[in-house]
């Protein structure tokens, strides 16, 4: 399929997040092969095809007109990932060098980011908290949970300079397709300021994302960035966002390295 397989994850579902890549790739510009085609190339029925194309055909991402063969509609905004961006992708393009300080990497169960994904309140999670530098010079901070049902592969993952969501789809099968985020601006308080390499109360942009997949709500993710350091604008996603839950994440010092 041109990626490794997900065995955990059902067959049509591999072949929906690999038609994904491909697509965002640009393989499919020109014109978009029909379901005999796919089955052919994919080694499986017509049946598994359709149920592979569906979540596209309704997210718009190919089209689904009676009587005509489907095309690709829009990849307009798409990073490597997906059409999603990608901070890591922001700063490879302007000619520097993206790494993270790995502050946190295992699993955990969080009942309030489980409302936010709207998953039961015992998921467990694959979690990641980290400090983003550019050139070595820190301009975000964040961490994310995506469930370890999911995301089990990750857990010894280095992501010194990889991008998460490159490992979501390379070694998960997984390509996010769109979500929701929220920018606002917050205070830096002590131990923010001391992984930001900023003064405490400096003015820093707080984004809250909930990503999807093709079957669904995948990660929640909290980044804070320096906004003297960083300017992002960039269009994000295909159809409809997950849906959220309000009320913040528990502002613990999680910045801490954890022993």
């Amino acid at each position: 399929m041109g990626q490794p397989a997900v065995k955990s994850l059902p067959l049509w579902q591999r072949i929906a997040s690999d038609l994904e890549r491909l697509i965002d790739e640009g393989e499919f510009a020109a014109r978009f092969p029909g379901e005999l085609e796919l089955a052919d190339r994919y080694g499986v029925s017509r049946g598994t095809v359709r149920k592979a194309l569906q979540p596209l055909r309704d997210r718009g991402v190919i089209s689904s007109e009676r009587g005509r063969a489907p095309r690709v509609i829009d990849t307009v905004g798409a990073s490597s990932y997906g059409p999603i961006y990608s901070l890591h992708e922001t700063v490879r393009g302007w000619g520097l060098r993206q790494t993270n300080v790995v502050l946190r990497q295992g699993t955990t169960r969080h009942e309030r980011v489980a409302a936010k994904l709207r998953l039961p309140a015992d998921t467990e999670f694959f979690h990641l908290a980290r400090v983003r530098l550019a050139d070595g010079t820190p301009f975000a901070a964040d961490r994310l949970w995506i469930p370890l049902e999911t995301a089990r592969p990750m857990l010894n993952a280095d992501f010194t300079d990889v991008a998460v969501y490159q490992q979501l789809r390379d070694k998960c099968g997984v390509t996010i397709t769109g979500g929701y985020e929220e920018l606002r601006p917050v205070i830096a308080d002590s131990t923010l300021a001391q992984a930001l390499e900023c003064e405490q109360g400096t003015a820093v942009f707080k984004n809250e994302r909930l990503s999807a997949g093709p079957v669904g709500a995948v990660e929640f993710r909290e980044t804070y960035i320096v906004g003297e350091r960083l300017s992002v604008v960039r269009s994000f996603g295909k159809g409809p966002p997950p849906e959220r839950a309000d009320g913040p994440v528990d502002d613990d010092e999680w910045w801490k390295t954890v022993e």
